[in-house]
């Protein structure tokens, strides 16, 4: 019997124990919160694996432990549970994103978002201006700015030089579940692309944001049903987007418009290119995960 060490809201298992691995780590003081842990997001840095779990009764904390060698997903490395390590979230921590190999951003359902630093017992930074929990953050590809989305149905652009947002969307008419930076942008390896930020809500649309000027480019209409996730691709020319209307549609980002559309037998949680952008991945409501060709 195999049960979940780590999963994720939408559904996606990050690491498996099994019955007998779960007693002998609970013997040696390791695993004793496994069973009544639940987890909504998971991040690697280089060396460390940070995710926020929750128990009852609640603990509210990010855990972070050093990865020695190669990161396995299994053993003391993994888990870390103590109340002394908590965060200052006064509720369940949504989501954590790695800026750099030393510092990671938290989101909650406090409606605050912390920046965090290895070593540091309080957040370096607290950003407060969503009146909503929060749902998902994103360091943008140089980890100057950081995206955030609510349910309060903005999405808001911050930076470590000020506290305030720097902008503040607000086009959405329902919440917004997750958001994505395009690869592209200075320090990036597609420099002469403007970069962009993509919002999927539970409107049914992606919207495509210009950061540097902070306004709508793009609203993208296609999906009958909420949308869970949205992948760019490698070379900033494509997003995809998959929601429970069993559809996968893939957008040009120069005519924002659907160039082709997958259909699947079940509601689709996820998306994610490979590096050579000619194949996506997307998992679906009914167990199974397609992979399939892209080719313009």
């Amino acid at each position: 019997k195999v049960k979940p060490l780590a999963s994720m809201r939408s559904g996606g298992i990050f690491g498996w124990l099994t019955e007998a691995e779960i007693q002998e780590k609970r013997r040696k003081g390791v695993c004793s919160l496994v069973k009544i842990l639940g987890c909504y997001s998971v991040s690697y840095s280089s060396n460390f694996l940070t995710f926020p779990m929750r128990t009852r009764p609640p603990i509210k904390n990010v855990y972070s432990r050093r990865i020695r060698n190669r990161p396995k997903l299994d053993g003391p490395n993994l888990v870390s549970v103590s109340k002394d390590d908590a965060k200052s979230h006064s509720g369940w921590t949504l989501d954590v994103d790695w800026r750099n190999n030393v510092s990671f951003a938290t989101s909650s359902t406090d409606t605050k978002i912390h920046v965090c630093k290895i070593g540091e017992n309080l957040p370096v930074k607290t950003f407060a201006g969503h009146q909503s929990e929060v749902n998902c953050i994103k360091w943008d590809p140089t980890g100057s700015l950081l995206a955030s989305c609510s349910d309060d149905m903005t999405a808001k652009v911050w930076s470590m030089k000020q506290d305030k947002y720097l902008h503040d969307f607000r086009e959405h008419s329902k919440e917004i579940y997750t958001i994505r930076w395009s690869p592209t942008g200075p320090g990036t390896n597609n420099p002469n692309k403007e970069l962009v930020l993509a919002s999927a809500s539970f409107d049914s649309t992606v919207k495509l944001w210009d950061v540097e000027l902070g306004k709508l480019v793009y609203s993208l209409n296609g999906h009958r049903d909420r949308v869970y996730s949205v992948a760019f691709s490698p070379n900033g020319e494509y997003i995809a987007s998959g929601s429970p209307d069993k559809s996968m549609h893939i957008w040009s980002l120069k005519e924002g418009k659907i160039v082709k559309t997958y259909t699947g037998d079940g509601g689709i949680f996820e998306v994610c290119w490979n590096k050579e952008g000619d194949k996506i991945a997307a998992c679906f409501a009914n167990n199974t995960v397609c992979v399939l060709d892209f080719r313009m």
